[in-house]
């Protein structure tokens, strides 16, 4: 029952003048609250803000008078803050405050903000949600910040790419004309849309963003029941049983060039999923449900991986990094993440080059090099870690892939 104030963090708000959010080589002001939840005013509060990012710094004052605050009262001041022109769209920038007042409490809180637009949004519209529950755990296993949602949002300007999910023959989305034009109007403004449905590229009305596609189709019933990728493309060597029940479609995708054909069903070389580079936007639109394929030799994060390739998005330290040119790693994650005995740890090289991988504890020291300097050619490989039998504990530890003088390091976590 001591009436005593208690001061914390609350929240921060970027106010740019324009979108707000904080744009790569961009300044802008954020508004930090801070908080009395306690039973007395605090007097003379001061709140002093530090980066803890590398391309984000304060500008200016670094310390603000937030003055008297009140029992069950909250006080904001502006900081100036700038994210240098080499910021990556998705990059969690990380704050510390430090708040104390006239009677000597003192207390640090930690905030962060993500600089450009979000990777990844899925809009899931399928009444029976086959996929994009799949695809969100997918990418949050990956370490892809993406956010999911079942209505489709006021806007799309904050999102690099688009997951959109309609669902199959009997429990179907059907898009609207509005729905249509909004989608279009964010293609035209340099989207990304992987577009999943059944019936829409065929059966249902076309809207403004269909014909962005580039996809026509054929009237030729047939069965999905192993889905295969196509060579000379981001899907080569991939290959999914389909576990839909039907795995059937009333029509096969055509894709109307400059569009090309990314996956076909094995029996028939059937095209189910087409992708389009339109030079100002890119698109996929698909015939099947992610979340209905299987994993085994292939996995579902792989072609989530190189879907994301093609977006121009990158894996990092951070989740996401757009494309950077003249990078010879241009993604790595482990999959899953957590794991229990093992996990897979996938990388993806420009070019033939020299690689090598090693894992560490919380505390910096080697556990186990897995590879040095081994020669890997262009594209995508997996190497295998199986802690099991090394008397390791369950915790935080570290992978660290070094080639061509780049070096990445990702987290990961062990359960049981």
């Amino acid at each position: 029952n001591v009436k005593a104030p208690y001061l914390h963090f609350l929240q921060v708000q970027v106010d740019d003048g324009n979108n707000g959010r904080l744009d790569p080589d961009e300044s802008a002001d954020l508004q930090v609250s801070i908080s009395n939840d306690g039973r007395a005013a605090a007097e003379n509060v001061k709140g002093e803000l530090q980066s803890l990012s590398e391309f984000v710094s304060i500008e200016g004052v670094s310390s603000m008078a937030y003055g008297n605050i009140e029992a069950g009262q909250v006080a904001s001041q502006p900081f100036k803050v700038k994210a240098s022109a080499n910021t990556l769209n998705g990059y969690e920038s990380k704050f510390l405050l430090k708040i104390t007042d006239a009677a000597g409490l003192e207390r640090t809180d930690t905030f962060q903000i993500m600089v450009g637009k979000k990777p990844v949004l899925i809009v899931d519209m399928d009444p029976e949600n086959h996929s994009g529950p799949t695809m969100h755990l997918t990418l949050e296993e990956m370490g892809i910040y993406n956010e999911y949602t079942r209505a489709f949002p006021n806007s799309l300007d904050n999102y690099q790419s688009v997951f959109l999910c309609l669902g199959i023959h009997f429990s179907n989305y059907v898009l609207t004309e509005e729905q249509g034009n909004f989608l279009a109007s964010y293609l035209n403004n340099g989207g990304k849309i992987f577009l999943e449905g059944r019936r829409t590229w065929g059966e249902d009305p076309q809207t403004a963003v269909h014909p962005m596609f580039n996809i026509g189709f054929v009237d030729m019933p047939f069965m999905l029941e192993v889905i295969q990728g196509i060579d000379s493309t981001f899907t080569e060597g991939m290959g999914f049983d389909n576990l839909a029940s039907p795995p059937f479609n009333y029509y096969y995708l055509e894709p109307i060039s400059p569009a090309y054909t990314i996956l076909e069903n094995q029996a028939d070389k059937y095209s189910c999923a087409v992708a389009y580079d339109a030079g100002d936007y890119k698109t996929i639109g698909t015939i099947f449900e992610f979340g209905d394929l299987l994993d085994d030799t292939s996995l579902k994060a792989d072609l989530l991986e190189q879907v994301l390739f093609f977006f121009d998005i990158r894996l990092s330290t951070i989740g996401i990094d757009e494309y950077r040119a003249n990078e010879m790693l241009s993604s790595t994650f482990n999959y899953p993440n957590p794991f229990k005995d093992r996990t897979s740890i996938r990388f993806t090289l420009a070019e033939e080059h020299k690689v090598s991988l090693a894992i560490y504890n919380m505390s910096g020291q080697l556990i186990q090099t897995l590879i040095q300097d081994k020669t890997f050619p262009e594209g995508t490989h997996a190497v295998q870690w199986d802690p099991a039998g090394k008397e390791l504990p369950n915790g935080i530890y570290f992978y660290r892939i070094v080639s061509h003088q780049q070096v990445l390091t990702r987290k990961m976590i062990r359960i049981q």
